[in-house]
């Protein structure tokens, strides 16, 4: 059976909530685990660590503006 046009929209609609619920519990968990590095006590910050740190700080960015990205789409469609 094939699906209408409705049909299709009400599943994309309800794909989008889902996701977005899943994507902002990965994000609490990110920062709940990235809390618990600033409870260390660490001696020395290797430069392994402070890369890997940059590189979760640059991929954030990317997921701001993508964020603004996704919200200008929406917005267009609507």
């Amino acid at each position: 059976m094939q699906k209408s046009k409705q049909q299709l929209k009400d599943e994309s609609v309800e794909r989008f909530r889902i996701t977005v619920e899943a994507t902002r519990k990965d994000i609490r968990s990110l920062d709940e685990k990235i809390s618990e590095l600033n409870e260390l006590k660490i001696n020395e910050a290797t430069a392994e660590v402070i890369n890997v740190l940059e590189g979760i700080r640059r991929d954030l960015c990317y997921g701001k503006d993508n964020v603004k990205r996704i919200r200008r789409v929406l917005n267009a469609k609507t």
